[in-house]
């Protein structure tokens, strides 16, 4: 057998055998890649000539050279196969770490590939909800933009409803005030009369008769003769003279009305008609002249100024406070009037002349 190698070794080259393994584990770990050779006996061996004719018979001088190698050959040849059979212990071990390796290794892909799988599904989850609240972003985005209009739209409202608040508010203010101007005006604006023209007329019808009834009651009453003398003073003839005039006064004076008083009736008629007209044509009856015709003026130019109901408002107004202002005066416990001259009539034992009488004057009687 020995012989075999060692014409194969002689004759061929020298073999090499590759580990198959290696390529299929280069992946693992390229630094085991190893090569292995196949032993094999180098051994040179000097080319012999070939027998040429020889003889059996001589003995072989190469016969133990030839046993010496052969003995070399084959403790180099079982030698070879213990290291090639630790050689393929060892690579045996190493197959059986490697696929152990592989196998760990593929345990390990797979956990890989499920864990893979698995953050895959989280990761669409994850896209979804990113997407869904993408979409929940973009549409309370715009709620709260629609919010924000709608606070600004509120509060421009609020603002114009200030303003309208303070607008109305001044415009309250100047209709109050309106108001009491309206009402201070309308005192002086009232067309109405107190009285109407019926009762006008019949008040100077009643003061018509009352000045008829109380001339004849004092023509009657005084007494006329003429036993006592004449007592009229030169003052109140110029006081009566303007009352009822100088024919009515020297037929006073001169005429007999003891028989027949209608003389003096009709003169006392004139008297009380010409008390009435000073009433009536003075602007405020009882106050001084100077101040009578002070205001008297201002009326008549208010009269052509101003309208009808103004100016009337106005002297009414005038005569009330007036009349209150000249009541409250220390000195003036009712208010004053102008003297009036009463007429002496013959016989008449009072004086003719009255200091500041009150309206209706009174009348001297026969008792006085």
């Amino acid at each position: 057998m020995n012989a075999l190698w060692s014409l194969i070794s002689q004759y061929l080259p020298s073999i090499r055998i590759y580990n198959d393994l290696a390529d299929s584990l280069s992946d693992y770990d390229s630094d085991d890649e190893r090569l292995y050779e196949l032993p094999t006996a180098n051994t040179y061996f000097p080319t012999t000539p070939p027998p040429q004719a020889q003889r059996h018979d001589r003995i072989h001088v190469m016969g133990d050279r030839a046993t010496n190698t052969h003995q070399g050959h084959r403790q180099r040849s079982s030698g070879d196969e213990d290291t090639r059979s630790q050689d393929e212990q060892r690579h045996t071990q190493e197959i059986q770490e490697l696929k152990s390796q592989v196998h760990t290794l593929q345990r390990q892909l797979v956990d890989l590939q499920f864990d893979l799988s698995s953050t895959k599904g989280a990761l669409e989850h994850q896209q979804s909800s990113n997407s869904h609240l993408l979409s929940q972003n973009s549409r309370m985005q715009g709620e709260l933009e629609q919010a924000r209009n709608a606070r600004r739209m509120q509060a421009s409202e609020l603002q114009e409803l200030r303003s309208s608040y303070a607008n109305l508010t001044s415009s309250m203010r100047t209709l109050e005030s309106n108001n009491e101007e309206l009402a201070t005006l309308k005192s002086f604006l009232n067309k109405t009369d107190d009285y109407t023209g019926s009762q006008i007329l019949q008040a100077v019808q009643d003061l018509n008769t009352e000045i008829v009834q109380l001339a004849a009651s004092v023509s009657e009453e005084f007494p006329l003769s003429r036993r006592n003398g004449d007592l009229s003073k030169e003052s109140d003839c110029e006081i009566v003279r303007n009352s009822i005039g100088e024919g009515m006064l020297e037929l006073l004076k001169d005429g007999d009305h003891e028989e027949d008083p209608t003389v003096v009736q009709l003169a006392v008629q004139a008297w009380e008609v010409w008390c009435c007209k000073q009433i009536v044509h003075s602007f405020c009856f009882g106050v001084s002249p100077e101040v009578d015709r002070f205001l008297s003026e201002v009326f008549r130019d208010m009269q052509v100024a101003e309208p009808q109901a103004t100016t009337s408002r106005w002297r009414s107004l005038t005569h009330m406070h007036t009349r209150n202002v000249l009541s409250s005066l220390p000195d003036s416990p009712a208010p004053a009037y102008p003297s009036i001259a009463v007429p002496a009539y013959p016989c008449s034992p009072s004086s003719s002349t009255l200091p500041s009488p009150v309206f209706p004057p009174p009348y001297p009687t026969p008792h006085s």
